[in-house]
C-alpha cells in the first residue's frame, strides 16, 4: 500500500521570526527557551519548528513534533491543535500550509491559522499561498492540475492547467498542458491568449514575452507594447530598449545578396547541414538554412547523417532530417564507426547500431574504441570485450586486456600476461613475462631486459636487449655501438646503418641519407656506413633539407650543402630548414625570408612571418597584417587587424573591428563594414554577420 504524499511548497516570504526564542535539546527531547534563558517549553517534543527544517514563531506560535505527526503550540506550551498533521510550514502572516492523511494511502493539503483554525479545506494534492490567493492543484490519474482559489476557498481559475504562477502583485501566469501561456488577473480573468512560450515577472506596467524564440512586450492589461520580434529586451527604471536578432547576410564574392538569415551565429555541420544558434537554443538547418527539427541546446557536427543533441533532459541523436534517432535521455553519447556508445542515466554503457537499434544485452561500466571489429569492456572491475553483434565474445574475468588485434587479445590474468583468440582460447598461456601483439602470427615478450620476438609456435626468432620501435611492417633495432638496425617480423636484418667510424656522443636520426652527430661537443653529418662525411666543426646543424642543412658558427646560422660548400654564409639569429625552396630567417629581432640561394627574397624587416597553405606569406608589422607571395613580393602592406588567405584568390580583412572581403590586390569586393566574415568552401559563398543595435522603445 503507496501513500500518496505531496509537499506544499510556499513561495511567498514568511513574516515569521525566531525572536528571543531559542530550542534547546535533552535526553533526545526539544523544549524552549526564551531571552533570558528561561525554559518556557520542557524538552518534551520529538521537534520544535517546521517540517521542512527550519525553527520560527509565528504569532507566538510554532510548530511541534510528537509520535512522527506535527501540531501547533504556544510560547507557552498551549498546544493550540493535536499533532494530527503529516507537515506544518509557515505562510504568509498567520497562515500555515499543512498536510494530514485524508485516507489510509492518500494525503491531502490544505490552510490553517495560528490558531488552528482550518481556512482552506483539505481536499487538494497541494498549495502555495501567494498574498490573498492560493495556486492549488488536485491529481487526476498521473496529471496534477492547477487553479486559483481565494482565501474563501472560492475558484477564480478552474483546475485545468498545467501550472500557475504569479508574475508581479494581482497577475498570473496560466500554462496549460500544450506548454502555451496566458496572462490571467488575481480575480481569474483571462487577459491574454495562450500564445506565450513563457513570460516574465512585471518590471512596472509592462513583462517580457517569448514567443518562437523571440521577445517582447505586454502590458496588466494584456495588450501587446511591442510584438515578439527582438533578439533581446532589457527593462530598467530608466528605459526599456531592445535589439531584434543579429542578421547573416549570405553574399557572393561581388557583394551580391543571396539570402538573409537570422541567428547569433552559423555552424558547417558537413553534409550540406548547418547549426544556427540564437539565444541559447540552436536548431539543424539545410544548406539553404531551412530549419529541420526543433530547437534544442546544442548540435555536434553529423556523422553517417547522424548528430548529438543537448536538451536540458540529457543528450540524443538527430537524424539528417531532423527526425529524433534517440531521445535526448542519456548522459553521454559517442560515435564510434557506425555504432553508438550509449551512458544511461545510472552511468552504465550500452552498444547500438545507427539504427538506434541495442546491440549489448549487458549493461557495462566502460566500452570503448572498436579495434579490429571488437569494443574491451568492462563490468565490475573487470575487463572482456564484445563484437560488433554486441555479444560478449571475451568474459569480463580479466584484469586488464592489453591489445586487441586480428581475432587476438593480449591480457593480463589473476597478475600474469597472455594471449588469448576472440573464442578465449589461449595462444600464449599466462606468464609473468610481459606480451605485446605484433600481427596475427608474431609477438614479443619481454624477459627480465631481454626482448624476444616469437611466432605463436613458439619458435623464437630473435631477440635483442637493445631499444627498438615498432614500424608497420618491421622494428628498428637501436644498437648498443650507435647504429642501427632494420628487422622484419621474421626476424631477418633488412638494412643496416652503421655507428660513426669514430665514437660519437649523440648520433641523430637519418635525412637525405646523411645523419647528424655530436663529438667532443661539436656537430657534423655521417652517412649510413657511419663514414663522416661533413667534419664535426659547428656549434649546433639541422637536418638536411632540399639538399641544404642549416649550421651554426660563433653563434650565426647559416646553410651547406652535402659536399660542405656555404651556401648561406652564417649571418641569422635563427633560420628554419628549407621547404619549397625558401628559409624564414630571423636576425635582430626581425624576421624575413630567404631563397635556396641565399638571396633575401623579403627584407628581415617583419616582427613575425608565417607561410600559409596557400604558400603566400602572412606578415606582421607593428601589430598590423600584411600579405606576400611565395616569392616574396608584397601584395598587401601590413595595415590590416588580420588576413585570411581563404585560397581562391581573396582574402577576408578586418580593419577598424570591422570585416570585409579583398581580392589578392587589396580591391574590396565586400565593403569592410561587416562584424563578422567567414567562407562557405563547400558552397562557394560568404556568410557575412552584421551584428544588431540597441533601440529604445517608448510607450
Amino acid at each position: 500500500m503507496r501513500v500518496i504524499l505531496v509537499i506544499a511548497v510556499v513561495l511567498s516570504s514568511l513574516k515569521t521570526v525566531a525572536g528571543p526564542y531559542v530550542p534547546f535539546q535533552e535526553n533526545g527531547k526539544f523544549g524552549l527557551k526564551n531571552e533570558a534563558g528561561q525554559v518556557v517549553i520542557p524538552a518534551m517534543y520529538d521537534a520544535l519548528g517546521w517540517s521542512n527544517g527550519t525553527f520560527s514563531v509565528s504569532g507566538k506560535v510554532t510548530g511541534y513534533k510528537l509520535g512522527g505527526t506535527w501540531g501547533i503550540v504556544t510560547v507557552n506550551n498551549q498546544q493550540v491543535t493535536k499533532a494530527d498533521y503529516l507537515s506544518l510550514t509557515p505562510a504568509d502572516g498567520s497562515l500555515i500550509v499543512a498536510t494530514k492523511k485524508s485516507s489510509p494511502v492518500v494525503v491531502r493539503a490544505g490552510l490553517i491559522n495560528t490558531e488552528g483554525k482550518v481556512i482552506i479545506p483539505f481536499t487538494y494534492a497541494g498549495v502555495k499561498v501567494h498574498s490573498l490567493r492560493i495556486v492549488a492543484f488536485v491529481r487526476e490519474g498521473n496529471k496534477f492540475k492547477h487553479g486559483l482559489i481565494s482565501l474563501e476557498n472560492k475558484v477564480l481559475i478552474p483546475f485545468e492547467y498545467k501550472n500557475i504562477y504569479p508574475i508581479g502583485s494581482l497577475r498570473y501566469a496560466v500554462e496549460d498542458f500544450t506548454g502555451k501561456i496566458a496572462l490571467y488577473s488575481e480575480s481569474g480573468k483571462q487577459i491574454s491568449g495562450f500564445t506565450i512560450d513563457s513570460l516574465s515577472d512585471f518590471r512596472g506596467d509592462v513583462a517580457i514575452i517569448y514567443e518562437n524564440g523571440k521577445q517582447g512586450l505586454i502590458n496588466r492589461e494584456g495588450q501587446l507594447k511591442s510584438e515578439a520580434k527582438f533578439r533581446d529586451v532589457q527593462i530598467t527604471k530608466e528605459r526599456i530598449r531592445a535589439r531584434v536578432p543579429d542578421e547573416w547576410l549570405v553574399m557572393t564574392a561581388d557583394n551580391k545578396t543571396l539570402d538573409v538569415v537570422e541567428g547569433d551565429s552559423i555552424a558547417y555541420l558537413n553534409e550540406d547541414r548547418y547549426k544556427i544558434m540564437s539565444d541559447h537554443q540552436c536548431w539543424l538547418a539545410d544548406k539553404n538554412f531551412h530549419k529541420i527539427g526543433n530547437s534544442v541546446e546544442n548540435i555536434e557536427p553529423l556523422q553517417n547523417g547522424l548528430a548529438i543533441y543537448k536538451t536540458s533532459t540529457g543528450y540524443g541523436v538527430l537524424k539528417k532530417t531532423g527526425g529524433v534517432l534517440l531521445k535526448p535521455v542519456f548522459r553521454k553519447i559517442l560515435f564510434e564507426g557506425d555504432y553508438l556508445l550509449t551512458q544511461d542515466g545510472n552511468s552504465n554503457w550500452s552498444l547500438r547500431d545507427t539504427t538506434g537499434l541495442l546491440r549489448t544485452s549487458k549493461a557495462y561500466d566502460a566500452i570503448t574504441k572498436n579495434n579490429n571489429g571488437l569494443f574491451v569492456v568492462t563490468r565490475k572491475n573487470y575487463f572482456g570485450a564484445i563484437d560488433e553483434t554486441g555479444r560478449e565474445v571475451v568474459a569480463c574475468v580479466y584484469d586488464s586486456i592489453l591489445q586487441t588485434g586480428d581475432d587476438q587479445l593480449a591480457v593480463k590474468f589473476k597478475g600474469l600476461y597472455g594471449i588469448i583468440d576472440a573464442r578465449e582460447k589461449w595462444l600464449v598461456y599466462p606468464q609473468t613475462s610481459k606480451v605485446m601483439l605484433l600481427n596475427k602470427d608474431r609477438y614479443f615478450k619481454k624477459v627480465n631486459k631481454t626482448l624476444f620476438l616469437v611466432s605463436f609456435d613458439g619458435t623464437v626468432l630473435y631477440f635483442t636487449d637493445n631499444p627498438i620501435k615498432v614500424n608497420k611492417e618491421n622494428f628498428t633495432e637501436y644498437v648498443s655501438t650507435g647504429g642501427t638496425w632494420t628487422i622484419d617480423f621474421d626476424g631477418k636484418i633488412v638494412s643496416r646503418q652503421l655507428p660513426p667510424v669514430e665514437t660519437a656522443e649523440k648520433v641523430f636520426p637519418a635525412s637525405e641519407g646523411l645523419r647528424g652527430i655530436k663529438r667532443q661537443g661539436k656537430y657534423g653529418f655521417i652517412d649510413d656506413l657511419g663514414r663522416l662525411r661533413i667534419a664535426n666543426r659547428y656549434e649546433d646543424i639541422m637536418p638536411f633539407s632540399e639538399g641544404l642543412a642549416a649550421f651554426k658558427i660563433r653563434n650565426k646560422w647559416g646553410f651547406i650543402n652535402r659536399d660542405e660548400k656555404i651556401i648561406v654564409h652564417p649571418a641569422y639569429d635563427d633560420v628554419t630548414p628549407f621547404a619549397n625552396g625558401h628559409s624564414i630567417v630571423k636576425q635582430k629581432g626581425l624576421f624575413g625570408y630567404m631563397d635556396n640561394e641565399g638571396k633575401v627574397v623579403l627584407p628581415v624587416r617583419y616582427t613575425s612571418v608565417e607561410v600559409l597553405k596557400t604558400k603566400r606569406l602572412l606578415i606582421t608589422l607593428n601589430g598590423l597584417k600584411g600579405l606576400a607571395d611565395e616569392n616574396g613580393n608584397i601584395l598587401l602592406h601590413p595595415k590590416y587587424e588580420s588576413i585570411q588567405d581563404i585560397g581562391n584568390g581573396y582574402i577576408v580583412v578586418k580593419q577598424d573591428g570591422k570585416y570585409g572581403l579583398a581580392t589578392l590586390k587589396g580591391l574590396n569586393t565586400i565593403p569592410q563594414m561587416y562584424d563578422f566574415l567567414m567562407y562557405d568552401a563547400k558552397n562557394d559563398r560568404y556568410l557575412v554577420l552584421k551584428k544588431a543595435e540597441w533601440i529604445e522603445i517608448r510607450d
